[in-house]
């Protein structure tokens, strides 16, 4: 009898998993019972809340440094491969860094000022990782071009045909195309710069 005594003992204490997958939601929980659990449910609501206050602050910091470069004062930049870039707007916000995510508007234009794409009249901004492979196909040249930019910030960058979109040429999303081996001049604007989540 005390054998079956003992070993009901031991499996009354043996603890089982928690069906949840927040191991400190479930710990909380049990330990302090549904006041723990609400109290963990406004942890979570005010670390999302205080995010929230974050990006509005970053975007609102960002605006307030942007400025515009006189017209005076505007060069040209060459950053190699026969990329150029005249900068119009310098942007106040978060640094173009590898892998983040960037939000722009972009005018597209080939030779003879034909337009490939216009994110205006689309009503759409482009979305892509920086460096990485998410989103629309942006030329190496484009890329090479936005370096260094902040959110905020306007360039119109030239790219030559072979570090554009080369002999394939691109299409855009809703209809955009840059035919094979044209030279592309990018008038883009850094509405949003921001690290990619995990």
């Amino acid at each position: 009898m005390g054998d079956a005594d003992a070993e009901a003992r031991r499996r009354r204490r043996v603890r089982r998993p928690a069906d949840s997958t927040d191991a400190i939601a479930s710990f909380v929980t049990r330990r302090f019972g549904l006041g723990g659990g609400l109290a963990w449910l406004g942890v979570l609501a005010f670390g999302v809340a205080s995010e929230q206050v974050k990006t509005r602050r970053e975007t609102r910091e960002a605006l307030e440094n942007t400025r515009e470069v006189a017209t005076e004062a505007r060069r040209l930049v060459e950053v190699g491969n026969g990329v150029t870039y005249v900068e119009l707007t310098v942007g106040g916000g978060e640094l173009v860094r590898e892998r983040f995510l960037v939000a722009a508007r972009v005018k597209a234009t080939t030779a003879r000022g034909g337009t490939a794409f216009d994110t205006d009249a689309v009503g759409r901004e482009i979305v892509w990782s920086f460096g990485g492979k998410l989103g629309p196909p942006m030329c190496r040249g484009l890329e090479e071009g936005v370096r260094g930019m902040r959110q905020g910030g306007r360039r119109v960058v030239r790219v030559p045909a072979a570090a554009a979109f080369g002999a394939e040429g691109a299409t855009f999303p809703r209809g955009g195309v840059v035919a094979p081996n044209k030279d592309v001049e990018f008038d883009i604007t850094l509405t949003r710069v921001s690290i990619a989540p995990s």
